[in-house]
């Protein structure tokens, strides 16, 4: 999978409102949870090009905000969001 490939599956699974994991992404990329390095990497890909909003909707399986480049953590921060559980 490719960031971009990620974008359009985030817009397909994950619209306003919804959150989702890096377990769930992992699984839609690569047919397995938890790989969560190239996760990290594809989210930080689509943020770079512009998809921070879809990002944002990744959350930890403790429904917490993780740090991405581009900042998911920070900006959910600042929105007033904190963890979801």
């Amino acid at each position: 999978m490719k960031w971009d490939e990620l974008v359009a599956v985030l817009r397909k699974h994950v619209t306003p409102g919804r959150v989702t994991t890096y377990a769930e992404v992992s699984e839609w990329g690569y047919g397995v949870r938890n790989l969560n390095m190239p996760v990290r990497s594809l989210l930080s890909g689509a943020a770079n090009h512009g998809h921070a909003e879809l990002t944002n909707r990744v959350v930890g399986t403790d429904g917490s905000f993780r740090d991405i480049p581009g900042g998911n953590a920070q900006q959910g921060e600042n929105k007033g969001v904190g963890s979801l559980y």
